[in-house]
Parts: structure tokens; sequence; C-alpha cells
């Protein structure tokens, strides 16, 4: 199997984005992240587009 992680950035600097990464090591910044699974994202999709989702949907592989 294949191992893909994506990964995005709407803007900033690679300084800004190791500022944020700081923050969240140390527990200052703690993002909103929702979870899906690969079959569900169909429906994911559907939630983002009616603004269901506050902060970010990932898609997990099943432990």
């Amino acid at each position: 199997m294949k191992k893909i992680t994506l990964k995005g950035c709407l803007g900033g600097t690679i300084t800004d984005t190791s500022a944020v990464y700081d923050l969240m090591a140390s527990g200052s910044l703690r993002p909103l992240i929702s979870t899906t699974t690969f079959d569900e994202i169909p429906a994911g999709l559907d939630r983002l587009e009616r603004g269901e989702v506050i902060g970010l949907l990932v898609a997990v592989y099943p432990a």
C-alpha cells in the first residue's frame, strides 16, 4: 500500500509556519480538527460545502 500525506497552506512564510508549529508544540494553539474515514470523504466534502465543519477536516486511515 502507498502511504500518502497531504499538507496544505493558504499563505504565510516559512517563518510564519514555523512560529505556528512552535505554538502548537507548546500547547498555546490547539487547532480544531475533525476526522473522517476515506469511505466517508464524499459526505465530508458535503459537510464542508454546507459550512458544517469548523477548522480542518482530515481523512484518516483506520488503524
